[in-house]
């Protein structure tokens, strides 16, 4: 009786497995399923938690659990699963748009990637028309707590269909740091075009390029126009600020580092210990002086573009070494609508170099300090007690104790400002040192040139 159950249930999972796997799914990947100890184990596990589990849990989440478990334990922070829903927001990035409300978060606790606060409220957004302003929090969406969230899962939920209801409850600090106001309101999500690229004249025509990320199709043309504006509007030096940038599409920084690129490789792959050239420049390029910004935050595409050009000696690299996400990843598409996002090859640099885990090293070293760093808690102080945090003599903030007398203290990011008007860069050369730094050394670059 006990072997016949075995057997029902060893078929029940294969079916389920198939069904995840599809036409990938062997007659000799099921034998060899069902003969090793591990994968008897599995099954014993899925039957125990199917049938004596204290809640009912649904095969799906079972099985996209188990999925996961798998791929974390390669160890590999790249190779990933996406559920269909997520999948659904990969495609809109890959369009150029998304619908949502029209708000960019980011981490407030830098450190845990937690706190989504509302670092920009587009112009005509239904977010603007609402009241929600940057500083604000995200507490909870459709009445769901998502403090504990991801800044990346809350910016899931807060996409969907163009049409749908959300309802969102901020909070709003006082001048205390302290999120003691709370407000919901209810939208209806809109499509709202993602801004990849942002651009600005600087003072004496050095034109500014910002590229947030790689994520879109879309990414090289939006960069193209603002280049052609920079210059009909008389600029003579560039930078491009890739701070921060998680990477992408690698097609697209391709296509940005040909056009500053006349002649040599762009990036070479690996794969299988067959190296091949993967991108060469043409003859035409913007023959600008260029400087390109990088920080521990410049990833896999970002840091394609950033080798690119340094090792073709095309522009001087300035900032801190790179984050050295030196793989590429491919998607295969899964029966029930998500994707597996595995690592199938590794990227080098045009001498051949890898970066993977080690990084882009600056040519000029400069700490990026718009980061807050101070992430502090303790306990002790009196209840409701107002408490002055200083570092080096000098004040950074105020906090608040709770009734049991313990504090936090999380120092604020210096967030580069966003514009209301999508493509417009705001920037603020006295805060941001690197760049403040990279302006001076291309009004000094020129007028050496001048000179000689």
């Amino acid at each position: 009786m006990k072997r016949s159950f075995i057997r029902f249930s060893t078929s029940l999972i294969l079916a389920l497995i198939s069904s995840v796997c599809g036409q990938w799914l062997s007659q000799d990947f099921r034998e060899q399923f069902i003969q090793h100890q591990a994968g008897r184990s599995f099954i014993q596990v899925y039957d125990r938690i199917h049938h004596s589990y204290v809640d009912v849990i649904g095969d799906e989440a079972l099985l996209e659990g188990a999925i996961r478990g798998m791929l974390s334990s390669l160890g590999d922070p790249y190779t990933r699963y996406l559920n269909p829903e997520e999948v659904m927001v990969e495609r809109q990035l890959l369009v150029g748009s998304y619908e949502g409300v029209g708000i960019v978060i980011a981490p407030r606790n830098s450190l845990e990637d937690k706190l989504a606060e509302v670092i920009a409220v587009y112009q005509d957004s239904v977010a603007n028309k609402a009241g929600i302003r940057v500083g604000d929090v995200v507490v909870r969406i459709d009445g769901a707590d998502v403090t504990g969230l991801k800044v990346t899962e809350i910016n899931a939920l807060l996409q969907g269909t163009k049409g749908s209801s959300i309802s969102l409850s901020l909070k709003r600090p006082n001048q205390y740091h302290v999120y003691t106001e709370m407000y919901t309101v209810h939208m209806l999500r809109e499509n709202t075009p993602l801004v990849m690229v942002e651009s600005l004249l600087l003072p004496n025509r050095v034109g500014y390029l910002k590229i947030n990320n790689f994520y879109s199709n879309d990414v090289y043309q939006s960069f193209a126009d603002k280049v052609n504006e920079l210059i009909q509007q008389g600029a003579v030096s560039l930078i491009l600020d890739l701070r921060d940038n998680p990477g992408g599409l690698i097609n697209q920084g391709i296509l940005v580092a040909n056009d500053f690129l006349s002649e040599g490789d762009i990036v070479f792959q690996r794969s299988h210990d067959i190296l091949q050239s993967f991108g060469k420049a043409d003859e035409y390029a913007i023959n600008l002086p260029l400087l390109v910004l990088i920080n521990h935050n410049t990833a896999s595409t970002s840091e394609i573009l950033a080798a690119a050009l340094q090792d073709n000696r095309r522009a001087v690299i300035i900032g801190e070494p790179s984050l050295g996400k030196g793989v590429g990843q491919i998607l295969m598409p899964l029966s029930n609508g998500g994707q597996l996002v595995e690592v199938t090859f590794e990227w080098l640099t045009p001498n051949k170099q890898s970066v993977h885990k080690v990084g882009i090293q600056p040519d000029i070293y400069l700490n990026d300090r718009r980061e807050g760093l101070v992430n502090l808690k303790g306990q002790g102080a009196p209840a409701h007690a107002y408490i002055e945090v200083r570092q080096q003599g000098k004040s950074i903030g105020t906090l608040r104790a709770k009734a049991d007398g313990s504090f936090e203290f999380i120092e604020p990011k210096s967030l580069p400002a966003l514009s209301a008007k999508p493509g417009e860069a705001i920037v603020n050369l006295q805060k941001d040192f690197i760049l403040k730094f990279a302006y001076d050394y291309a009004q000094e670059s020129l007028s050496h040139t001048a000179s000689r």
